[in-house]
């Protein structure tokens, strides 16, 4: 199962630790996407078996296409 945290130990460098194979513990956050405005952080402290991006591709990610008119000549070349 895949939960959202928040680190118990705000001091600690996670990524260091997850490449030693370092224990992580986070408190659980209740949230529906990593956005959720209504997101609860929870007094119930997990311990991290698999550190995974902040946003899931399939779900979160949609595809963003952007051109900068402010930028006339790059507008030209297309």
């Amino acid at each position: 199962m895949v939960h959202y945290g928040q680190p118990l130990d705000a001091a600690q460098d996670i990524g260091l630790a997850y490449s030693r194979s370092q224990p992580i513990k986070a408190y659980e956050v209740i949230c529906h996407a990593p956005h959720d405005l209504n997101a609860r952080v929870t007094d119930r402290v997990l311990t991290v078996k698999e550190l995974l991006t902040p946003v899931d591709r399939e779900r979160d990610v949609g595809i963003v296409r952007c051109l900068g008119l402010n930028y006339s000549d790059h507008a030209v070349r297309l």
